[in-house]
Formats: C-alpha cells, sequence, structure tokens
C-alpha cells in the first residue's frame, strides 16, 4: 500500500464482521501542562523544614504510618489532626473504621464537647467514596479538597485516609493495587500541595506494612509506630528529606484529659516491669545485659534482650538523678540514697546502695566492686510518682519525662 492510500476504517470493520456504528469516544478537555516558573522556584526558601505536626507530619508530603492492631495508630493521628487544625490547618479525615460512639468516647477523652469549633475538621465516617485506586475516587477525593480550598483558601490542607485497605479495591499483597492508588489520588493530592497520611497494619511479623511492597514507593515518609512503657514510638522506615528524624517519641496523658507530649526518649514496652524484677533479684545496676538476663531466666522470668538491656540502661538513669540531685558523685562520700551518709567503695558501696543489707553471695547477677543493687524507696518512687519514702521529690532525667 503506498503512502498516500487512505484507509477506509469501516470497509475493514465490515469485512471483520463488526457491526453497528463507529462510536469516538469525546475526551474530556484537559487543561495544559504547569510548567516550573524558574523565578518562583529558585526565590523559595527551602532553608527551614516545614512541619505540619513538628518532627512527624511534613507540609505538602506523603506519609505512611503503620502499626500492629491495637496499638492506638487512629488515636494518635486523631490528636495529631486536632493539633493541626490548632495551627491552621483543614484536615479531611475519610474513616473506614470506627463508628460515631468510638469518635465520641475518643473526642470526649481529649476533652472537646458540643462547644468546640471543629469547622475545619471535615470528618467523613465510613466514606461513601469510589475505591481510590481507581480514576473515579481519585476524583472524588480531588473535588473535596478543592472544595475545602475554596472554602478557606488562607489555610493549608491535610487529608487523612485510616485505612488504606479499606480503601482501596483488588489484592492487598499486589503492587498493582497500591501504584493504582497513587496513580488516582495520591498524584491528585501531591498537585494540590497536600499533607496527607494514609494509616496501614503491619505485616504477620511487625516489620513491615502489610501487603505489597510497593507501600512505600508513593510517600516521602513512612512510620512504624510501637508502643512504649509509657506513650509510643515512631521510627522512620523511610525519609525522602533529611531534616526528618529517625525517632520520635510521645508519652501518652490520661490525666486530667487525652493527650500526647513528645520527650526526648522512650523505653521499650515491658521496660518498667523489668527494672523491678531486677530491683528485687538485687542484679547490681551496672551488670552487663547477660548477667542480668541470665539473673531473670534463673528466676524463671526470662524476658527479651532489647527490654532487659533498655531496664538497665532505665535504672542506671534513676540512679544518677538521684545523685545528681543529692550532690553526691559516684565514688566520693556523699548522700546515701535513704538520706544517709557513706564512704562508697567496693563491698561497702554494694551494701550502702542496698541501705545497708549486704547482698547475699548467692544473689543472681551479684559481683562486687563499684556498681549497686536494690535501689529500694529509690525505684518505688521512680515508677510510682508521688510515693516516696523520704519527703524529697524524685528528681526525672531526660528519659524520664525530666529535664536535660
Amino acid at each position: 500500500m503506498m503512502a498516500s492510500d487512505s484507509i477506509d476504517i469501516r470497509a475493514l470493520m465490515d469485512q471483520a464482521g463488526f457491526v453497528g456504528p463507529v462510536v469516538v469516544p469525546e475526551l474530556e478537555p484537559t487543561a495544559p501542562p504547569r510548567f516550573i516558573d524558574w523565578e518562583d522556584f529558585w526565590a523559595k526558601d527551602r532553608t527551614e523544614a516545614e512541619w505540619a505536626l513538628e518532627d512527624v507530619l511534613a507540609r505538602g508530603r506523603g506519609h505512611s504510618i503503620y502499626a500492629r492492631h491495637g496499638t492506638g495508630k487512629s488515636l494518635f493521628t486523631l490528636w495529631a489532626c486536632i493539633e493541626m487544625v490548632k495551627a491552621g490547618y483543614v484536615v479531611i479525615y475519610a474513616d473506614w473504621e470506627m463508628g460515631e460512639d468510638d469518635l465520641y468516647e475518643r473526642l470526649s477523652d481529649m476533652g472537646y464537647g458540643p462547644d468546640t469549633d471543629f469547622s475545619r475538621l471535615r470528618y467523613l465516617m465510613i466514606p461513601d467514596l469510589a475505591p481510590l485506586n481507581t480514576h473515579e475516587g481519585g476524583q472524588q477525593v480531588g473535588a473535596m479538597v478543592d472544595e475545602v480550598q475554596l472554602t478557606w483558601p488562607e489555610c493549608n490542607v491535610a487529608v487523612v485516609i485510616d485505612t488504606i485497605s479499606r480503601a482501596v479495591v483488588g489484592e492487598e499483597n499486589s503492587n498493582d493495587t497500591i501504584q493504582g492508588f497513587y496513580r488516582h489520588t495520591g498524584i491528585e493530592l501531591k498537585r494540590r500541595a497536600v499533607t496527607w497520611v494514609r494509616l496501614d497494619h503491619a505485616g504477620h511479623e511487625g516489620s513491615h506494612a502489610r501487603g505489597a511492597s510497593a507501600k512505600g514507593d508513593d510517600v516521602d515518609v513512612v512510620w512504624k509506630l510501637t508502643l512504649t512503657d509509657d506513650g509510643i514510638e515512631l521510627k522512620s522506615d523511610k525519609r525522602r528529606m533529611g531534616w526528618v528524624p529517625e525517632r520520635v517519641a510521645f508519652r501518652i496523658m490520661t490525666e486530667p484529659l487525652l493527650s500526647y507530649a513528645k520527650v526526648d526518649g522512650s523505653w521499650p514496652a515491658g521496660t518498667h516491669e523489668v527494672a523491678r524484677l531486677l530491683d528485687e533479684l538485687r542484679v547490681p545496676v551496672d551488670a552487663g545485659m547477660r548477667s542480668a538476663k541470665t539473673a531473670l531466666s534463673s528466676a524463671g522470668k526470662g524476658r527479651r534482650g532489647v527490654v532487659v538491656t533498655a531496664a538497665q540502661r532505665y535504672r542506671r538513669s534513676v540512679l544518677k538523678a538521684r545523685e545528681e540531685t543529692s550532690g553526691h558523685t559516684p565514688g566520693h562520700t556523699g548522700t546515701h540514697l535513704s538520706g544517709g551518709v557513706s564512704h562508697i567503695s567496693g563491698h561497702t558501696e554494694q551494701k550502702a546502695r542496698n541501705h545497708g543489707q549486704d547482698t547475699p553471695p548467692d544473689t543472681p547477677g551479684h559481683t562486687s566492686g563499684t556498681g549497686g543493687g536494690d535501689l529500694g524507696p529509690l525505684f518505688r518512687e521512680a515508677l510510682n510518682p508521688g510515693v516516696s519514702d523520704t519527703d524529697e521529690p524524685f528528681p526525672r532525667g531526660p528519659l524520664n519525662g525530666g529535664p536535660k
């Protein structure tokens, strides 16, 4: 066939047995691509990190927060959303998990009620949205954001998807499912410079989000949320920006109201319990992890090495805080933990730290030389604030809720 010859599409269709009219689809007009304005690009101040929630949610970025069931990721995210609203954001929270009674209980525990202005917390309970890994679902989300931005043009917008597995259709273990989410919904949020978060469940091992490996490809930050003894810790599995911290810890406060407070450090769940056990077994605070773990195992109370290490570190921080407050430096004469004065050296130090009682030679983990065992009233106050055998308040260190 010559290049100048034309092709009769209708004749070819007739020959192939097709019937009916040829339908030419009508394409919706689209806006032309928007190129970068280089003057604005270079003029933008990029020296400071921009946060929607400091150290956790970066402004205009995509985030994934995953955790085991029951660790409180939705509760923490709800608190974070309210903090963003207080800071001037408009938050769209799409919730496929909770019911109204659950939400009422959580908001009430935080101290909110009918007089609270939640006009900028746009809450969708069991949303009637098309799957977010489809074109229709992405367009619906984009339209919601456009409406919010039109209503509050001066406000930044954040979107929360709780939980991603319920917001999409298809096999969770398929990369196509999560890639479809980004292609249809994630990209709409990114184009609008929205701060967005999707919540997810941890896999069976708990070391990564459940399902497809592509779940970390479309976001800028991936947080793994775990419980600690007094709150939660977020550990970043992925950070596209160097200014995002590797770990962030929060203490959960339940009195007088439910809230979270960022702290400088955290203790793995079980740390305080193991610290009590080590204290009861009179294991010296300077004993190594293996010795401490052996002592626990010998007593029929074996624990994981990471928790034993943290418990020993916690005991040392408590002891150091008391010594610094009392003016005593280890290895020098000073005020003993129970209020007396003693020369600290060798076995005398061990005896002094045990409040005048010798440590039995057969005590698991017992060692001679510097170091201490039973902390007695020190630990009763450290682990139960406000309950002390002495009148002096317990001093808290940087890893125990106190000053640096």
